[in-house]
């Protein structure tokens, strides 16, 4: 299916993560912290095609490496934000930023799965096919 990249400095919540999606029939990848997902998105053999994220993490934020990766490469791959706060102010910012989706923690399975899927797809109408543009439909960050 996809390629994914899970960013959180709490262990428990990487590895949920991690089953979660492995089960969907995903490839995981687990990074506990924003510089070692840099590391990672720097020597990736295989393009990433989401990254899911923490945003409040030790060191550097979730939103710090969406702006730092979403700055560097034109072929970032989109983000999926976790957030434990939900408060208004943080969840514009995400979006001011890029994010493709955000979800509050504790997440769901089902909710998960769910952003996955609408980004992917998103991703996937976006795309030039074979004797066609692109798709008519404006590319954009999926608000689920």
């Amino acid at each position: 299916m996809a390629s994914l990249l899970v960013v959180d400095d709490d262990p428990v919540s990487r590895l949920v993560a991690e089953h979660i999606l492995v089960g969907a029939g995903h490839t995981v990848v687990s990074c506990a912290s924003a510089r070692e997902a840099r590391g990672y998105l720097d020597i990736a053999s295989e393009p990433v095609d989401v990254v899911v994220c923490d945003i409040q993490m030790p060191d550097e934020s979730g939103l710090d490496l969406l702006q730092s990766v979403h700055t560097s490469s034109v072929d970032a791959p989109p983000f999926l934000l976790l957030t434990g706060i939900g408060d208004q102010e943080q969840l514009d910012d995400e979006r001011t930023l890029g994010a493709a989706g955000f979800l509050t923690k504790p997440v769901r399975s089902e909710e998960l799965l769910d952003h996955i899927n609408a980004i992917l797809q998103a991703q996937t109408s976006h795309k030039p096919t074979l004797g066609r543009g692109a798709s008519d439909e404006a590319a954009g960050p999926v608000h689920l």
